[in-house]
């Protein structure tokens, strides 16, 4: 009786995780199919299927722009927590330590820079060319455009 229970009470639950998880693809299903509504005009629904394509392209571009400023907030936001977290400090809705507060940068000077740097000769080198490598392989555009910078750069230096 108690397997017959346990197994009836598993299915039950199945079938609605199921539902639910199918009626918000049904959403995004809809959507897929008759574009997100975006405005209404005169009566008329304006979806991102039914948009001139230059306003969906701004639409686009606008989203995208919201997306990366929101993963950049909340990578911001995770950052400032942690450390605060780590070193004791209060959050709350008036306490918010600035990034600057919680961490301690201190200048490097030129002289340990290029000690490192003769140090490490070698080694920056080979992932400079490693880099460059990979770049024309997998973005030739990219690549022309380091060059030229660099030959700008060179130009720039000795006139």
């Amino acid at each position: 009786m108690l397997l017959f229970l346990s197994g009836f009470f598993l299915g039950v639950t199945s079938a609605v995780i199921l539902y639910l998880k199918s009626s918000n693809e049904k959403t995004a299903r809809d959507e897929s199919y008759f574009g997100k509504p975006i405005i209404e005009v005169d009566g008329k629904q304006w979806t991102t299927l039914s948009l001139p394509k230059e306003s969906v392209l701004e639409y686009y571009n606008l989203q995208s722009n919201i997306n990366s400023a929101e993963s950049h907030f909340a990578s911001q936001a995770a950052l400032r927590i942690v450390l605060a977290k780590d070193q004791g400090k209060n959050i709350g809705l008036d306490t918010y330590p600035s990034l600057k507060e919680l961490l301690d940068v201190q200048p490097i000077d030129d002289k340990e820079v290029k000690k490192y740097y003769e140090e490490h000769k070698e080694e920056i080198k080979k992932r400079g060319l490693e880099y460059l490598k990979k770049l024309k392989e997998e973005n030739p555009e990219k690549l022309k455009e380091y060059r030229r910078n660099a030959y700008l750069r060179q130009k720039e230096k000795h006139s």
